[in-house]
């Protein structure tokens, strides 16, 4: 029977799993920042506040926030532009404040349309992008090229708190509609100490009435060829890791088919480990997919869609389950005969014995191993 007292060789395990663990963790905190760029994001507005301050910028423009519903409101971030910004000998702060690595986006809809406009919030809170339909059949004004010019300078000065002071405007289009012309407008700005990058401003104005604004970046072409590789290898990782889980769910599915046909496989703790994630996985997935499908697909709104994507996580979670039920037991019945004293902490758990030492090591054991991987993984 194992016991929980520690022999000698258990004291040397633990002190080899407490140095590595120890190791491991120390990465994780000093890595972490770089690996994980949001982790470093001081978030000061919460979802329910980025929509108010959403909805207020629409109604400081001139648009009947009470037509408007909020549809969804998702954080996003965008990794080229987090990775941009370790570039030695730019401002940035300055660019941050300007563009931000993450934001909250703000879908509304218009009351019995389909028409979506879309905001989107910084972390502290500012407004940086915003983009609202055009009516093209609606009436207004017909301005000139320098009417325009002096209302879209007056725009950021006061509004966008920007004065266009060291910027070149780059672009100016005209489209005359029948009852009104829409002016569009962009400017330009070079990033200090980063050739071929450009910080710009779009401005579309309708009639007399702002449509759409919005402060983005351009990355250089050098920059972009940097970049291009690493998120390719990160992908062939994705996919890697997926071949990987793949072979280990169809070997445990052969042991688990030869053991449980002459009887040495016991399936009971499998489903009980089995329900549990399931029951977590389910309330994860159908909680947060509104938000993943707005900020993965374009036509989100779409009920083919939606359905696609509701019917894939039915499927994603299905096979999921199946894997892990197969992956423990077959797991388990191996452990039992080469390497039994370590599913203690199991046995009493599956027993409902919660507050003993097997159950306390264990978890401290597998907390250590877990960055043990983080220290391999990041050398």
């Amino acid at each position: 029977m194992y016991s929980a007292r520690m022999r000698p060789h258990d004291w040397k395990e633990f002190a080899l799993v407490a140095v590595l663990g120890l190791a491991g963790f120390a990465l994780f905190l000093t890595r972490h920042p770089d690996l994980q760029p949001t982790s470093r994001i001081s978030i000061e507005v919460d979802r329910h506040e980025a929509s108010q301050l959403a909805e207020a910028h629409l109604r400081d423009l001139g648009y009947h926030s009470v037509d408007l519903r909020v549809e969804n409101v998702s954080f996003r971030t965008d990794h080229a532009w987090s990775s941009f910004l370790h570039t030695e000998g730019i401002d940035r702060d300055g660019l941050v404040r300007f563009r931000p690595e993450a934001w909250w986006e703000v879908l509304f809809r218009h009351a019995g349309t389909d028409e979506i406009a879309r905001v989107r919030v910084a972390p502290d809170g500012d407004v940086f992008w915003v983009q609202h339909p055009v009516v093209p059949g609606g009436a207004g004004p017909r301005l000139t090229d320098e009417e325009t010019q002096a209302m879209a300078a007056t725009f950021f000065r006061d509004v966008v708190e920007l004065p266009l002071t060291g910027w070149t405007l780059e672009e100016s289009r005209v489209n005359q509609l029948p009852a009104r012309s829409d002016h569009t407008l962009i400017w330009r700005r070079n990033i200090e100490g980063a050739p071929g990058s450009s910080r710009l401003l779009r401005l579309v104005i309708a009639g007399d009435q702002v449509a759409s604004w919005s402060r983005t970046v351009e990355l250089s072409d050098e920059f972009q060829a940097q970049f291009t590789p690493q998120e390719r290898v990160h992908a062939f990782m994705d996919f890697g890791i997926l071949i990987l889980v793949t072979l280990v769910w169809l070997t445990a599915l052969v042991v688990f088919a030869l053991r449980f046909r002459t009887g040495e496989i016991g399936i009971r703790n499998g489903f009980l480990l089995v329900f549990g994630l399931l029951m977590l996985f389910i309330w994860w997935a159908f909680n947060t997919a509104p938000y993943s499908i707005h900020a993965a697909m374009v036509d989100a709104d779409s009920p083919f869609t939606v359905m696609f994507i509701y019917i894939g996580i039915g499927v994603q979670i299905f096979f999921t389950a199946v894997g892990l039920f197969f992956v423990w037991n077959a797991g388990e019945s191996v452990a039992r005969e080469v390497w039994p004293a370590k599913l203690a902490p199991f046995d009493k758990l599956f027993a409902q014995r919660f507050f003993t030492a097997d159950i306390g090591w264990g978890i401290l054991r597998g907390a250590a191993m877990a960055a043990i991987f983080n220290l391999l993984i990041n050398l």
